[in-house]
């Protein structure tokens, strides 16, 4: 069967591609784009908990756009936004009236890189379609080095893209605002649980 691994953004999949590359190891991968189901693939889905994901999309995409210009204009009003906001806590103050400032259209000048493409984003298609049989191994950014030891025999060389000079922490409101905001996130996760694609550890690291 194909080896498809589902690359969900901020959650170490580029560590995890390079891995496999330097192991050739053959994979297709969906990433930024929506998972197609394939009854004839296995799935290696890379996974993290919601918040934290969502936290270190918002600081990379800073990174990318405002600190290095890289990105500037990859993205209309993305700079804008990002500017504006600067930080999550910030954002998470205007999230609690308007939900709709950074997920839209690409084009819509209301859109942030990786925000709007969100766990749901790449599951929400499969999770009722894809048999447990199929899912070769579900790995977190939490517990990488013991998952890629233990599926694929790597030990992991270097995280790459790594944005830790930016702060993970947020306020308990705005920590409460962005969960129920990503509560389809958590529904996912609910599902991968109750259809045994994680065990009881990993769901609860994903659930914080």
């Amino acid at each position: 069967m194909v080896l498809t691994l589902i690359h969900i953004g901020k959650c170490g999949g580029s560590s995890l591609r390079t891995e496999l590359y330097k192991k050739n190891i053959k994979f297709n991968c969906f990433h930024t784009q929506k998972v197609a189901y394939d009854k004839n693939a296995n799935y290696v889905i890379i996974i993290r908990n919601p918040i934290q994901r969502f936290i270190s999309a918002f600081n990379w995409r800073h990174k990318l756009v405002c600190k290095d210009k890289s990105n500037q204009n990859r993205f209309m009003n993305e700079y804008n936004l990002l500017n504006k906001y600067n930080n999550v806590d910030n954002l998470c103050n205007e999230l609690k009236t308007n939900k709709n400032i950074f997920n839209q259209h690409t084009l819509s000048g209301n859109y942030i890189h990786h925000l709007r493409e969100d766990i749901y984003y790449y599951l929400d298609d499969i999770i009722d379609k894809c048999l447990p049989s199929q899912i070769k191994c579900v790995i977190l950014i939490e517990t990488m080095n013991e998952d890629l030891k233990e599926y694929f025999d790597i030990d992991l060389s270097i995280h790459e893209k790594n944005n830790s000079q930016y702060s993970k922490i947020i306020s308990d409101e705005n920590y409460k605002i962005l969960k129920d905001y990503l509560k389809r996130d958590y529904e996912i996760i609910d599902k991968m649980y109750q259809k045994g694609w994680i065990d009881e550890f990993k769901y609860n690291i994903l659930k914080k």
